[in-house]
């Protein structure tokens, strides 16, 4: 048998014994397959990419690429004969479809035109596993189950009638079963078998994991499968189960700890008041030590080791760095102190560090209060805490949770805050330090965070944002007085500050002034101490976030840099000087006048730990969802218990994409979507293969590729370099392609670059010129090609009465797009069907609701008699709308208000049920990792998620019907709307 072992292909006998690496290397390689005949191994590789389908001998050699394609190509099985390896793959308008390629190499070529996720071969077709779930996911009864049918060379039939997930199809030549995985009762993995008799038979009943990843023997007598992190098999047709013992060969050469530099990226900082000290952490790693001409100084290591430091912060005094600690699912408040004024090491901080104990297991955000005494954090509920740091006595200020951003005022009375209030849209709020009521200040729909106290005492200064992407910088003024008087007068008063910050309560949110408004988004300011100077990332017209700047007055906003510098964790001092963390992940200088002056490089050599940073990033992703998943009660999963499963799993991982699969079992266990966890990766940069914008006629034999069809608008559709049905194409760039010649390998390096062709038509060859697409640009088309095709299906069934669009995401993007569209397919027709399916989601469902489910309340004419109805632009007519089960997210809760609001027949297939509200942030190593944090409901109190729209009129798309161009759902809906009309 051949597994995958720390991302290599390893041998070892079925009974167990004496494990040898076949395919080694620094790529990842996956999916591997024995050919029928035991000769060769076929697998995936990342080595090239995203994912390439390779083969090697069976004893290991050296290792021939088959396919050359700019996607990701999933090894699966072999053919019989053993000379052709089936795999999956997006092209050629096809989304997951099956081909094969031979082993002699040759342009692949399409087996099976349906969405697939594994399959195995029968005697007469193929078994195919179909569904979007993720593997890892448990419990889940959905319309995106993934279910196992039966077919392949005419009519196509589920296997059988389970709403479980049903995976990894096997066929069993010994007993003429298909065999695979689906939860039994106790919400296990386990081995089933469908026979002649079509009765689904429990195989396995294990109550303590779940099988995953099986394959079979090619006589069908051995499942062996993965289970709790070891190898295990099962007798055909005893179904006796045995382990599968593994004894390495030699030395595996993965060292458990290692030394290295870090400083090339920094994940924040901290420079104190006095701009002489600064303080910078990398990968969890917190360091201090002196600015002095631009370039940091003295170095000193705090804390390095697995558990993951951040948010560093001076004391006024200049004199003790508090930052957090987090370990064990505990984030712990530290300290590290400066060396006494009379030591010959004065104002350089001593390395090591100490713990203030407080109320809460999690302190995170800390910060000081102006005198030194007291430190303000946020505790596992994000309510605001503050704690004496020399008595220790710790209070909650207030009893509202999931506060995001504080401030302390001058004289340390106050504390300010931002917390949504409707939605995600946050207000400022105003608290007494030692506890009270808090006070909403900003009162306003907009999404108003981040409130910064300057030391004036007279003003708060705090972000403001639409969703619609404008981004202000706005400030309230506390007395009336000040409020009335001149920006110079202001001025004055500026460098008095007051001794004691008084609010004038009444009508306070309407004494707010914005200072400007820009581009940007949820983005992060800062503003120098006084609050004269504020800084932040704000967008051009061409995407790139830079950084800029505006004075108190609202007068002078400045671009301070033009490069894309992305800038975040902005600090500004009493100076005007700036620094902030780059995309490049450097701390960069600047100032107010413009350009950057420099970068503060910084490098200190550290020992790592694997297992240590393993445990670490583990007991991160835990907390954050034991803290942060919008179901308190965790699905009813014990949540302690998971941690106990997987922790030592995920410790014992050397390499990251192992240990996010363990990740990602612990992630299953909630049975919850818009859950995940990816990277950290090292940029690949192997070569991508260009798209000419043609349908290959894959039955032509002849030499070369002849054309079945040209997507519009591709490079073969332009007037220079136009192909036409029937054309053969003989080479690319003077490579020869064909059947047996791979067009995709002609075609790497090629997109955006002038190729040559030669071709055949009508007998004669001929050479042009022509320039490919990526294939993200040639997905584009297709897409485009796609709804333009469904338009005129539209058209011809309903006699040009009805108009078509589709929305492909819910996106700023996708509004305008539909907008343009509604207007366009709307006019002059009596009907309009509105397309979903396969949208992903995002957060714009109530600009669409909007637009169509207003009703009218007046009407204006003129002398000529043209009427136009109020509410402008509403669509007034009859509309039905389509889904499918790849609506996803907020491409759910769009049809769910449709429902509620009854605005149409809703056709199509129930959808996925993955309604929860996400963001996604890094653990300590950079590793991405998603939380789930808000739920969605009916008003009737029905959990969206894993529940999903059901339509009124239910169609069920076959597993055929995408490759033969059959769309029975836009058939029906066509049927139902002319009804309604």
């Amino acid at each position: 048998m051949v597994f995958c072992f720390r991302g290599d292909l390893w041998t070892v006998p079925v009974t167990g014994g004496i494990m040898r690496c076949i395919v080694p290397g620094e790529s990842i390689e996956h999916s591997p397959c024995h050919s029928p005949d035991g000769r060769y191994i076929a697998f995936t590789s990342d080595r090239t990419g995203g994912g390439d389908v390779y083969f090697t001998e069976t004893g290991g050699g050296l290792s021939t690429r088959l396919t050359f394609h700019a996607g990701t190509d999933l090894a699966l099985c072999w053919n019989a004969s053993s000379d052709s390896v089936y795999f999956l793959t997006s092209r050629e308008g096809g989304d997951s479809w099956v081909y094969s390629v031979p082993v002699t190499g040759g342009t692949p070529c399409p087996v099976a035109r349906v969405t697939a996720e594994n399959l195995c071969l029968l005697p007469d077709g193929m078994a195919v596993e179909r569904g979007f779930t993720e593997w890892w996911r448990k419990h889940y009864r959905g319309s995106a189950a993934r279910r196992i049918w039966v077919g392949g060379y005419g009519e196509w039939s589920l296997l059988d009638g389970s709403d479980l997930d049903s995976r990894w199809p096997m066929y069993s030549s010994l007993t003429g079963e298909v065999l695979f995985v689906r939860e039994d009762g106790s919400g296990h993995g386990a081995l089933w078998s469908v026979g002649p008799s079509g009765e689904s038979v429990q195989r396995t009943f294990l109550t303590d994991g779940d099988i995953t990843f099986p394959s079979i023997s090619a006589d069908g007598s051995v499942v062996v499968f993965e289970f709790g992190g070891v190898l295990r098999g099962i007798e055909i047709p005893s179904y006796k189960l045995f382990d599968v013992p593994l004894t390495p060969g030699s030395d595996v050469p993965f060292p458990l700890e290692y030394g290295e530099s870090t400083g090339f990226t920094t994940d924040c900082f901290h420079i104190d008041s006095s701009s002489v000290q600064i303080s910078v952490v990398g990968t969890g790693d917190i360091f201090a030590g002196r600015l002095s001409d631009g370039e940091i100084e003295d170095l000193v290591e705090i804390y390095s080791g697995p558990f993951r430091a951040r948010d560093p912060v001076w004391s006024p005094d200049c004199r003790t760095l508090a930052f957090t600690l987090e370990h064990d699912g505990r984030i712990e408040l530290a300290f590290s102190r400066t060396s006494p004024e009379d030591s010959i090491l004065a104002d350089r901080v001593l390395p090591g560090y100490s713990v203030l104990r407080t109320a809460s297991d999690v302190a995170r955000e800390p910060k000081w209060s102006p005198d030194g005494s007291r430190i303000s954090y946020l505790d596992r509920d994000s309510r605001l805490h503050v704690v004496d740091v020399g008595s220790g006595r710790d209070i909650t200020v207030c009893d509202t949770p999931y506060i995001l951003h504080h401030s302390w005022s001058p004289d340390g009375r106050w504390l300010a805050f931002s917390v949504p209030v409707l939605a995600h849209r946050e207000d400022v709020f105003v608290v007494p330090s030692g506890g009270g009521d808090p006070v909403n200040i900003s009162r306003h729909p907009n999404d108003d965070f981040q409130p910064f106290w300057p030391s004036d005492g007279r003003r708060l200064i705090y972000a403001s944002r639409t969703d619609d992407g404008d981004y202000s910088i706005k400030q309230v003024w506390f007395s009336r007085e000040t409020w009335d008087l001149e920006n110079d007068d202001r001025e004055e008063l500026l460098d008095q500050p007051v001794p004691s910050v008084d609010i004038q309560w009444e009508e306070l949110s309407r004494r707010t002034e914005t200072l400007c408004t820009v581009e940007g988004y949820y983005d992060f300011f800062g503003a120098s101490p006084d609050g004269r100077l504020i800084a932040f990332p704000g967008w051009d017209d061409k995407g790139r976030m830079d950084l800029w700047t505006v004075d108190w007055r609202g007068e002078s906003l400045n671009r301070v840099t033009h490069s894309g510098e992305t800038p975040h964790e902005i600090q500004v001092m009493d100076s005007g000087d700036i620094y902030f963390i780059s995309v490049s992940g450097s701390v960069r200088k600047a100032t107010s006048e413009g350009g950057v002056s420099g970068s503060l490089g910084w490098h200190m050599p550290v020992w790592r730990s694997i297992p240590g940073i393993q445990a670490q990033k583990f007991d991160e992703a835990w907390r954050l969802l034991r803290d942060e998943f919008y179901d308190p009660e965790m699905h009813r999963v014990d949540w302690d218990s998971v941690r106990a499963l997987y922790r030592d799993r995920a410790l014992a991982c050397i390499i990251n994409e192992d240990f996010n699969d363990v990740v990602r079992r612990m992630l299953g266990e909630l049975s919850a979507s818009h859950l995940g966890i990816y990277g950290p990766r090292s940029w690949n940069g192997s070569p991508s293969s260009g798209e000419l914008g043609i349908m290959p006629d894959h039955s032509w034999s002849g030499p070369g590729i002849m054309v079945d069809s040209v997507i519009p608008y591709s490079p073969a559709d332009l007037e220079d370099s136009r192909l036409q049905p029937g054309d053969v194409i003989l080479s690319v760039q003077g490579m020869q392609v064909g059947p047996e010649n791979n067009l995709y390998r002609a075609l790497l390096q090629r997109g955006n670059r002038e190729t040559d062709l030669r071709i055949v038509r009508d007998g004669s060859t001929i050479e042009l010129k022509i320039e490919p697409v990526s294939i993200w640009e040639m997905q584009g088309l297709l897409y485009d090609e796609w709804v333009h095709a469904n338009r005129r299906e539209v058209s011809r069934l309903t006699d040009d009465r009805v108009g078509y669009l589709h929305i492909p995401s819910m996106s700023n993007r996708s509004v305008q797009d539909f907008l343009v569209d509604l207007f366009a397919e709307g006019m002059e027709r009596e009907g309009l069907i509105i397309d979903i399916r396969g949208n992903g989601g995002g957060s714009t469902h109530d600009d669409i609701i909007r637009q169509l489910a207003r009703p009218m309340y007046a009407f204006s004419t003129d002398r000529y008699g043209n009427i136009t109805f109020e509410p402008l632009g509403v669509w007034q007519k009859p509309m039905v709308l389509l889904v499918n089960e790849r609506c996803y997210s907020d491409a759910e809760i769009f049809p769910a208000g449709w429902k509620q609001l009854a605005m149409g027949p809703v056709v199509g297939e129930t959808t996925f049920g993955a309604v929860i509200g996400t963001s996604d942030v890094t653990l300590v190593d950079g590793t991405g990792f998603r939380v789930p944090s808000t739920g969605w409901f009916t008003l009737t109190g029905r959990n969206l998620e894993n529940t999903g729209v059901e339509p009124d009129i239910r169609v069920v798309e076959g597993p055929e019907d995408a490759g033969l161009g059959i769309d029975r759902q836009l058939e029906t809906a066509a049927e139902v709307i002319l009804e309604m009309i």
